[in-house]
């Protein structure tokens, strides 16, 4: 299991994420905005493009780099307070281009 400490702003985590409407749960990417002792704040990344209709997304430049299997997208709007019981394991961090991209956001 893992602790508040494990978690460090930029790392990509693979997480168990509870649906919106409260039916479930998918195992997917999340980027770590930052960790406290009960949640961790996360964004969903998930493996569409960039839709205009959801404002704050950003298309991963360097996503192979960042421990990623295929292209994919941070939804900015989509924060997640997740319990440090939902990640299941570290698969990578986002490159310094990525992460000064999505500074910018």
């Amino acid at each position: 299991m893992s602790s508040s400490s494990d978690f460090i702003r930029w790392d990509i985590w693979i997480a168990r994420v509870e649906f919106e409407e409260g039916t479930g749960s998918k195992i997917r990417p999340v980027f770590i905005m930052d960790g406290t002792l009960c949640y961790v704040l996360s964004l969903k990344i998930t493996s569409h493009a960039p839709r205009s209709q959801f404002p704050g997304e950003y298309q991963i430049v360097e996503w192979k780099e960042a421990g990623l299997l295929r292209p994919s997208t941070i939804r900015i709007s989509k924060q997640l307070n997740l319990p440090a019981d939902s990640f299941v394991k570290k698969i990578g961090r986002l490159t310094e281009l990525d992460r000064f991209n999505v500074s910018r956001m």
